[in-house]
């Protein structure tokens, strides 16, 4: 039963234009961030943010990590995994997002944290690398992240 749900909201996906598409992404994040908030996990971002200033913060957080990131864990295993993965989208992106949760070790919860979001963007490179190429999708998942990454930076600022 989970495996047609999986199907069902990848096919819904594939059918949106990019901006709901992200949106839709965007909700789903900040819908699991807000579980584990709720649940009383503190994900300890003042740790990450609080050494830097807020040019610096916006800078990593916004244009390199987005880029670097999207390059390292969505780009290159999606790419490299697609022959030996070929008509098995769902363990590239779970593969994806593995290495996207190890990339981010602040602490147990935010690796969970991030695993969703890894899930989030390796999905968003797949269907859009399917609509139009490898070019459009690393750039949409650029953008995705850097919304995500911007929010969040304004959120750990108010």
């Amino acid at each position: 039963m989970s495996k047609s749900v999986t199907i069902k909201i990848y096919i819904f996906l594939r059918k949106q234009p990019l901006y709901l598409f992200i949106a839709f992404i965007l909700i789903f994040n900040l819908a699991i961030s807000i579980i584990i908030s709720f649940i009383g996990i503190d994900l300890n971002t003042e740790e990450i943010f609080s050494s830097k200033s807020f040019i610096t913060l916006l800078f990593l957080a916004c244009i390199i990590a987005p880029l670097f990131e999207t390059l390292l864990i969505q780009y290159f295993p999606m790419e490299l995994f697609k022959n030996r993965f070929k008509k098995r989208t769902l363990v590239r992106i779970l593969l994806s997002s593995l290495l996207f949760s190890i990339g981010h070790t602040y602490n147990f919860y935010y690796m969970l944290v991030m695993f969703f979001m890894g899930i989030s963007l390796a999905t968003t490179y797949a269907i859009q690398r399917k609509k139009h190429s490898r070019t459009y999708a690393f750039y949409a998942v650029c953008l995705t992240h850097c919304l995500w990454n911007f929010f969040v930076l304004l959120e750990f600022m108010l």
